[in-house]
């Protein structure tokens, strides 16, 4: 396998894993290895691998994971607010159209109808 990094410091940060790199695939900041350590795993972590560009030794490093969108920012929670609103509004019409409707029943009768 073949290790694509980008360098900091003496500390290289995984960009690329290739499993049967090709010669143009070859660079400057890559590195061949046998095999890649298994990341540990931490509830809420997301683990990068590195490589200490001395030792050549190949670690992870954890950074917490971000948290999930809430139920309102994805496209389930928008489309269930604009059902509530719709049906919202669906009876604000219907109560409208009511008074609408006595109102000229009203006027209808007022005029001797």
């Amino acid at each position: 396998m073949y290790l694509v990094y980008d360098i900091f410091e003496n500390i290289g940060r995984v960009t690329a894993i290739i499993f049967n790199p090709h010669e143009s695939q070859l660079v400057e900041n890559g590195m061949e290895v046998e095999e890649i350590p298994e990341p540990e795993n931490y509830p809420g972590m997301v683990p990068f691998l590195h490589i200490d560009l001395e030792s050549k030794e190949l670690y992870y490093n954890y950074v917490k994971a971000p948290d999930p969108p809430s139920k309102e920012d994805t496209i389930e929670g928008k489309v269930e607010k604009l059902e509530i609103e719709n049906g919202q509004i669906k009876d604000i019409v219907e109560e409208k159209d009511r008074e609408n409707k006595n109102a000229i029943f009203e006027i209808y009768t007022m005029l001797g109808g």
